[in-house]
């Protein structure tokens, strides 16, 4: 009996100690559970941080001066890259010109005529020779046809029959030869109009009645349009490639800069296009130099629905929203200047505009 009590005691026992056991179990993994709730609460706390730690404030600033640009002239004259002969793919004399020395033309425009009675002869004869080759082929077809006739019949030797056959092809290769000849003289009779191959001014022209051909001398020499201008860069004036040069009015990008090998001089290309200066010509472009203007950082510029502009920060007790303002820029010395659109002690976003919208709201700077 004592054995039997003595055993249920430590059966429970054993209980107790089971039950104590799931009781701290369950204890921690609560634990744990509060923790990790914590740890998501603080996360999503995280993810909402105020939205004005996400950009870089700027406030602009004008010097006592005020907003003042410069005006630097420089000088340059227009070149043209190359010239080029204008020589005709066939022989023959000029007939016709439609152009004279100093006129400027157009790529695909008529120059001259060149005499085409040759050409036309010959055509004319390729012509008779064609209709004789193709009577030539009526009768031998007709002597063919006889023949195979006769020698399926065994009436004509074998020997016979194929110099009938042979008769037939030949009258039908002279017939191509002729043929093709014409479209090959029809084609050169379209060179006998001679067309310029690029825009530019004619000069060397020579007179109606010239012999002129390949190999020979040319019609005219065309002295391509310009597409460059070379601008002297004062010495004390320094430019750098984002920089813009401005020519009657017009905004030009600088191709490149570089010295003159013969002078040393410092110059600027830029690119042109169109018929807008002769070869040689001497062209002024003006160079905006900003003494004095609202320098802003370059990140704080974006493209925004095609304009260029600058998100200014609107403060209205504690609320704040950005407005996309258009402003107008110009690069000098490698540093971006705001010339309209923004004023003095504005504050604007340096950093983050690319991701703003017009009128949004975000927080205040701290």
């Amino acid at each position: 009996m004592l054995i039997k009590n003595k055993h249920l005691i430590q059966i429970t026992l054993q209980i107790i100690f089971l039950s104590i056991f799931l009781i701290f179990c369950n204890s921690c993994a609560k634990k744990e559970e509060d923790k990790k709730t914590e740890t998501v609460a603080t996360d999503e706390k995280k993810s909402d941080e105020p939205v004005s730690n996400k950009y870089n404030f700027f406030e602009t600033t004008l010097s006592k001066n005020g907003n003042k640009i410069e005006e630097i002239t420089l000088f340059g004259k227009a070149k043209s890259l190359n010239n080029y002969s204008v020589v005709p793919a066939v022989q023959g004399q000029i007939t016709k010109l439609f152009i004279k020395n100093g006129s400027t033309v157009r790529a695909g425009q008529l120059l001259a005529n060149i005499d085409d009675k040759v050409l036309r002869s010959g055509i004319d004869q390729l012509k008779a020779d064609y209709q004789i080759s193709v009577s030539e082929i009526g009768r031998a077809k007709q002597l063919f046809d006889s023949a195979k006739k006769l020698y399926n019949t065994g009436l004509m030797p074998k020997q016979d029959y194929d110099n009938t056959f042979f008769n037939l092809q030949q009258a039908k290769i002279r017939a191509e030869a002729a043929k093709s000849k014409i479209s090959s003289l029809n084609t050169q009779l379209g060179y006998g109009k001679v067309i310029a191959e690029n825009a530019g001014t004619i000069y060397n022209l020579l007179p109606v009645g010239s012999l002129v051909g390949p190999n020979m001398t040319a019609i005219a020499t065309i002295n391509a349009i310009p597409s460059d201008i070379e601008f002297n860069i004062p010495f004390n004036l320094k430019l750098s490639p984002s920089d813009k040069l401005y020519i009657d009015n017009k905004e030009y990008d600088i191709n490149y800069l570089h010295s003159d090998p013969a002078t040393n001089n410092k110059m600027a290309n830029v690119k042109i296009s169109g018929n807008k200066f002769e070869n040689s010509q001497p062209v002024n472009a003006i160079f905006k130099k900003v003494t004095n203007g609202v320098q802003v950082p370059q990140a704080s510029v974006i493209s925004y629905k095609g304009s260029p502009v600058v998100f200014k920060v609107i403060k209205e007790k504690d609320n704040c929203s950005v407005i996309a303002t258009p402003v107008k820029i110009i690069y000098s010395d490698d540093k971006l200047y705001l010339i309209s659109g923004i004023q003095s002690k504005t504050k604007i976003i340096a950093k983050g505009a690319e991701i703003l919208e017009d009128k949004e709201k975000i927080e205040c700077e701290k």
